[in-house]
C-alpha cells in the first residue's frame, strides 16, 4: 500500500474506535444528567449531549459496517442504513424538543405549536424506531461472524431492546441502563479497534 493509503486507514481507524467509546459515554453523561438534575433543570444539557451523541453514532455504525464487511457485508449495509436513518431522526428530534420547549417559554398559543408539533409526529418520531431495529440487524450480523465476541453481543442486543423501552415507556433510569450496556459492548469493540490495526484492516498481516 502507498503511504498516503496507510495514513488514511490509520486516520479512520482512530476516528472509528474513538467513536465507538465516545458514542454511547456521551449518551449516558446526558441521560445521567437527565436523571440527576430532572427534566427541568436537565433538559437543555441531556438534548445537547444526545444530539451530539447521535452523530458520533453514525461514525460508530460506519465502524461497525465496515468490520462487517469482510463476513456479513448485507447485513452491515443494511443495518447500518437503517440505525443511520434514525439517527438523523433523533438529533431532528432534539432540535425539535428545543424548539418546543423554547416555545413554551415564550407562550406561544397551543393551536400554534399543535401546528407546529403534529406533522413532525409522522416524519420524524415515527421513524425514529428505525435505530434500535437497524442496531439488532447489526446486532445479528455481529452474532453471525464473531467479530464481537458473543458474550458482547449479547449486552449489545440488550442494550438496543432497553434502548426504546426507557425513552418511550420506563424513563431515563432504564435509558441510563441501556447506555451503560452499550458503552461496555461498543467500548470494547472501540478498544479492540484502538489497540491493533490488523484488526481494523486485516491486509496489514500479509505486510509484516
Amino acid at each position: 500500500m502507498e503511504k498516503t493509503v496507510l495514513d488514511a486507514t490509520e486516520r479512520r481507524r482512530r476516528i472509528a474506535g474513538a467513536c465507538l467509546i465516545f458514542a454511547p459515554l456521551v449518551m449516558l453523561v446526558a441521560d445521567v444528567m437527565l436523571v440527576a438534575f430532572g427534566e427541568e433543570a436537565g433538559f437543555w444539557p441531556w438534548s445537547f449531549g444526545l444530539w451530539l451523541s447521535f452523530y458520533l453514532f453514525i461514525f460508530a455504525v460506519l465502524a461497525i459496517a465496515r468490520l462487517l464487511s469482510r463476513g456479513a457485508d448485507r447485513l452491515g449495509i443494511v443495518g447500518g442504513a437503517l440505525a443511520i436513518a434514525g439517527l438523523l431522526m433523533g438529533a431532528t428530534m432534539q432540535g425539535m424538543f428545543r424548539t418546543f420547549v423554547s416555545m413554551e417559554a415564550r407562550e406561544i398559543d397551543e393551536a400554534t405549536m399543535r401546528a407546529v408539533h403534529e406533522p413532525l409526529i409522522a416524519t420524524t418520531q415515527v421513524p425514529g424506531i428505525l435505530l434500535p431495529i437497524g442496531l439488532l440487524v447489526l446486532a445479528t450480523a455481529l452474532w453471525k461472524t464473531r467479530v464481537m465476541p458473543r458474550p458482547m453481543v449479547l449486552l449489545f442486543a440488550l442494550g438496543t431492546l432497553l434502548f426504546p423501552v426507557g425513552r418511550i415507556i420506563l424513563g431515563p433510569s432504564v435509558s441510563v441502563v441501556s447506555d451503560l450496556l452499550l458503552l461496555v459492548a461498543l467500548g470494547d469493540l472501540g478498544r479492540r479497534v484502538l489497540g491493533s490495526p490488523t484488526f481494523w484492516n486485516p491486509a496489514l498481516k500479509s505486510m509484516m
